[in-house]
């Protein structure tokens, strides 16, 4: 790397450690059960990365949501189901999840926030008999990374990268893993920026891959991610305090997986087990 190339890492390095500080990070709900290494202390999150950390009420959200016209969401549905198809779900069901995305939007507008992450299992699926999926991944499309489960330190992760590459980034879980091509499934529950598909062709709306308590089959986007460089990395607090863990790997060019939700198939540089 020459030394003007250093020099502009250097900078952009610098520049997101500041701009670290002014990123508002929303969180509705909590951790989901059971999973401890998502546990972040707000105020560690403050003082050893920088963002700004708020708690909000799940009313906030359920009044919004409440305050949605029908034709409001049947606006947003329009825009959607004329872009993309809808296979092994309902119109209704989209329109449900197009009510979820304008009320976390205007949420996401009341706070000032800069990144989302929430629990929608169970409370906010029975509350709203929806799921928060095609809400979550237009925020994302939007330049709002969000993502679920509770999961502040992803999310700053997430930011990070956005930050240090201006590319938008994928809130995703290993799923499955092949020895002998050394390659990994990632993918989570249907959150995923619409951007990041192989082609804006390959995205469809179909049912959601889990159901915590609505009553239909929900609905979120479906595709395979584009093929390419990547990295992977991870934040998280041991004993030893926080850490990031990083890798590279290469996106392969591979059919999308009828997996109802957003995923990579990736080669990665290490051993994969």
């Amino acid at each position: 790397m020459c030394i003007r190339d250093r020099l502009e890492a250097y900078a952009t390095a610098v520049t997101t450690v500041k701009r670290l500080r002014w990123i508002n990070i929303g969180v509705i709900g909590r951790v989901f059960r059971g999973m401890y290494e998502l546990e972040w202390d707000k105020t560690k999150v403050k003082w050893r990365l920088g963002p700004n950390i708020f708690f909000i009420e799940i009313r906030e959200l359920l009044d919004l949501f409440k305050q949605v016209t029908k034709s409001e969401a049947e606006e947003l549905m329009k825009k959607l189901i004329e872009k993309y198809p809808v296979e092994e779900t309902t119109k209704e069901e989209v329109l449900k999840a197009c009510r979820y995305a304008i009320a976390v939007r205007k949420l996401v507008e009341k706070f000032k926030l800069d990144a989302l992450s929430h629990l929608c299992q169970w409370y906010l699926h029975y509350q709203t008999d929806t799921t928060p999926c095609i809400g979550c991944s237009l925020l994302n499309e939007t330049g709002i990374i969000t993502t679920c489960e509770g999961d502040i330190g992803q999310l700053v992760a997430m930011c990070i990268l956005n930050l240090l590459t201006g590319k938008p980034t994928f809130f995703g879980e290993w799923t499955l893993y092949d020895i002998k091509e050394n390659t990994i499934l990632i993918q989570h529950h249907g959150l995923g920026n619409p951007q990041l598909a192989k082609s804006p062709e390959g995205i469809k709306i179909t049912s959601h891959v889990e159901n915590w308590g609505y009553s239909g089959v929900g609905a979120g986007f479906q595709f395979i991610g584009k093929p390419g460089r990547v990295t992977m990395c991870s934040l998280i607090d041991d004993a030893e305090g926080i850490k990031m863990l990083i890798t590279g790997g290469e996106s392969i060019d591979t059919p999308v997986r009828p997996v109802h939700t957003a995923h990579f198939i990736i080669k990665t540089d290490r051993p994969v087990k």
